[in-house]
């Protein structure tokens, strides 16, 4: 096992896999989160902590759809990754939570 596996988990589910770092899910047993229990936050975590490669790897295992509905439910965003969000998945800054909060 390389340093690079050490530091990454790769989950699955219905066959499709996504590899992802530990270190994204420090407050989790195990570092393992259930891919459809906790998407919302699987999903929050890559667009908030995540790298490119994660980025990608979130839109090939999930939905447009997914993401979406997921992301609008994120309670905190720096205003650049709500509008790299908004402009990527065609959404209205005004509709997120976190938007609303700031309100």
């Amino acid at each position: 096992m390389s340093a690079r596996d050490a530091k990454h988990i790769v989950l699955s589910d219905g066959g499709k896999k996504i590899r992802l770092r530990k270190s994204l899910f420090w407050d989790l047993p195990a570092n393992r989160p259930d891919l459809q229990k906790n998407k919302k936050l699987v999903i929050e975590r890559v667009f908030t902590r995540g790298n490119v490669e994660e980025f990608q790897a979130i839109n090939r295992y999930y939905s447009r759809d997914e993401i979406r509905k997921a992301v609008l439910q994120i309670g905190s965003l720096d205003n650049r990754t709500l509008h790299f969000i908004s402009s990527v998945y065609q959404l209205n800054p005004d509709d997120f939570l976190c938007y609303k909060k700031k309100q």
